[in-house]
């Protein structure tokens, strides 16, 4: 897979890198990071599981990992990409301004593409990026917790129902002082 791409040099493995998002600070550890022909870097995620670039769109991103990454850069990174290790199923999953890079592509998936506009670059891609996550941290800071579950899938196996309520219909819902 690795040598389907355009020339690239590994620039750092395993990279600590700390980013003030808003008034969080994060400390995050980048699995790695390769130097592109034109002289940007392509921000790599490994996993072994699954990985989509849907997760990435929404007001509340399901995987925020990799965005969080590019904000922690000196400048917009070319690409950012999971590179799934799976046995049989190995490949990049990701976006970016630059080709090169097999399942890398430059166009968010609909309905985000329709939603940013046509003619939306890498640019206001991670503008859009970068807003979500502030808001988001922001929220956080400040003690914001609300229950919303991205789908129903999130409720399956968390076992605090009783706390947050999820599915409990609080008409019905009664408190006793017996």
């Amino acid at each position: 897979l690795e040598e389907q791409r355009a020339a690239f040099a590994i620039e750092a493995l395993e990279q600590r890198v700390e980013l003030q998002v808003d008034a969080l600070q994060v400390r995050l550890q980048v699995d790695r990071m390769d130097r592109l022909a034109d002289g940007s870097l392509a921000i790599i995620d490994y996993k072994t599981g699954k990985a989509r670039v849907q997760d990435w769109f929404g007001e509340r991103p399901a995987k925020p990992q990799l965005l969080l990454y590019g904000l922690a850069t000196d400048s917009l990174p070319g690409a950012l990409a999971f590179a799934m290790v799976r046995r049989g199923e190995s490949a990049f999953v990701g976006l970016g301004a630059v080709g090169g890079i097999p399942g890398v592509d430059s166009k968010p998936p609909k309905p985000y593409s329709d939603a940013l506009g046509d003619d939306a670059g890498w640019d206001a891609v991670n503008e859009a990026w970068c807003m979500h996550l502030e808001r988001l941290a922001r929220e956080f800071v400040h003690g914001h917790a609300e229950v919303a579950p991205l789908n129903s899938d999130s409720c399956t196996y968390c076992g605090l129902q009783p706390l947050c309520r999820v599915g409990i219909d609080t008409d019905q819902a009664a408190i006793s002082d017996d």
